[in-house]
């Protein structure tokens, strides 16, 4: 549960970085194109969903490798780009993933929770 929590906040707030930035660097010339604000809103939100979908995909990756043996890191070591185009698939389940871990945290969060002797 702690995982997908975690998981939650630091995409969220990645997120909010993107827009931040974006949005902070598209209002810095927002009159020099003629942008509307509109324009301005979705070059921000675009932005954030870039850095969410980075930050879920080196998430998704780094707990794929940390569970590999360590003869699958050194195979992945040498064919290192299968770990890049994993980051970069990010952008496609991102939002499924987010949404699912979402959900599961709350169903968890729900449930009563037992105690460890």
């Amino acid at each position: 549960m702690e995982k997908r929590y975690e998981y939650f906040v630091l995409t969220s707030i990645s997120f909010l970085v993107g827009v931040l930035l974006y949005g902070i660097i598209e209002l810095a010339v927002p009159f020099a194109n003629n942008n509307s604000v509109l324009t301005v809103i979705l070059i921000a939100f675009g932005g954030g969903y870039l850095f969410f979908s980075i930050f879920s995909g080196i998430f998704f990756t780094a707990r794929w490798l940390s569970g590999m043996s360590f003869r699958g890191k050194i195979i992945m070591t040498v064919f290192f780009v299968v770990p890049v185009w994993t980051v970069i698939a990010g952008v496609f389940y991102s939002i499924p993933y987010g949404i699912y871990n979402f959900y599961r945290y709350k169903k968890l969060k729900a449930q009563p929770q037992q105690k460890k002797p």
